[in-house]
């Protein structure tokens, strides 16, 4: 009987030597996987630097508001330069035409004043 009990005990304990190695690993792993709490910490201060970063700098609902107004104030802005270019062309040809017209009354003007001079010489003459 007792060396019924003998093999008994080391067939038990050979099955908990088995299952400590299987515990033993299974912690082992988990420990190898897991954070810790000082990582999780680490962790968690690193996602809010980067979450205040985004924060600071993406824009909030008041910032792009007002984007349709500046788009609406660029059109018409452009349309006031269109207009405004169209204008300038308009005045260089009507300076291009008053300085074509002014050329013509010059030569006018000049032949005037040589037939006055011319007239002017007859009459002293006669």
């Amino acid at each position: 009987m007792e060396a019924l009990l003998k093999e008994f005990m080391n067939k038990i304990d050979a099955r908990f030597d088995g299952f400590e190695s299987k515990i033993s690993k299974e912690l082992s792993e988990i420990r190898n996987t897991m954070a810790t709490k000082e990582e999780l910490s680490e962790i968690r201060d690193k996602m809010a630097t980067e979450l205040s970063e985004i924060r600071n700098t993406m824009a909030t609902k008041e910032d792009v508001a007002d984007i349709p107004l500046i788009k609406q104030a660029v059109l018409e802005t452009r349309e006031t330069v269109a207009n405004l270019e169209k204008s300038i062309d308009d005045l260089m040809n009507k300076n291009e035409e008053f300085a074509r017209i002014q050329a013509k009354h010059q030569k006018t003007l000049d032949l005037l004043s040589i037939k006055s001079v011319e007239l002017e010489a007859k009459t002293r003459w006669v």
